[in-house]
């Protein structure tokens, strides 16, 4: 079906995908990895993300021209008790449609530009390990039409292992400093979750 309403039949779509990147190790424990992507889709097949929301018949049909291209940037690095590792991603898109009413109910913009990762792991003992987790996540627009903000989380924890490693005994706080944010449109997520699990391992 066509976004006017009207029965139509959809096209298959067709991806051409590139993808390059460098492997780098600066030493013994510290390395990292940087990738660039392009893709092109011709008769990008799409749907309606309103009619999903409100639960009613669905419709699809296809956007002329879709493109993707960003980069992706990763590294580790391990030092004695501490481990940090990391990763940024920057996505940015293109569309191309003759037929303007086809991109009223179509975002391809819902993924973040922007996103970053930053862990790090540190153990005090051979039995106790310290966790913390960064995450930001760049403005976003929602399958609405409203704009979605920029948000960044913090998550610590403390993990301790025994019985030969068998065991784990972790407790955590997610979300350590309240962050009022969405993950997706209308459903905020919960100010701070904290646990304790247990794991164990029989082989």
């Amino acid at each position: 079906m066509s976004a006017g309403g009207k029965q139509k039949k959809l096209e298959y779509e067709t991806t051409w995908q590139y993808e390059t990147g460098i492997y780098h190790r600066f030493t013994e424990g510290i390395d990292n990895r940087f990738v660039v992507y392009y893709t092109d889709i011709t008769d990008y097949v799409t749907i309606n993300r309103a009619d999903v929301i409100h639960n009613s018949t669905w419709s699809g049909w296809n956007i002329d021209t879709v493109r993707f291209w960003g980069i992706e940037y990763e590294f580790n690095i391990n030092y004695k008790k501490m481990t940090a590792f990391g990763n940024y991603t920057y996505v940015d898109n293109e569309v191309k449609e003759d037929d303007p009413t086809k991109l009223v109910d179509f975002l391809v913009e819902l993924p973040p530009k922007h996103k970053i990762n930053l862990s790090l792991r540190y153990h005090l003992s051979g039995s106790v390990q310290l966790s913390w987790d960064q995450r930001y996540v760049g403005k976003r627009y929602s399958e609405a039409g409203y704009t979605l903000s920029e948000y960044t989380t913090s998550d610590i924890g403390v993990q301790y292992s025994f019985y030969k490693n068998k065991a784990k005994l972790n407790a955590y706080i997610n979300n350590l400093f309240g962050e009022n944010y969405e993950q997706t449109y209308g459903y905020p997520m919960k100010r701070q979750i904290y646990g304790l699990t247990f794991k164990y391992t029989f082989f």
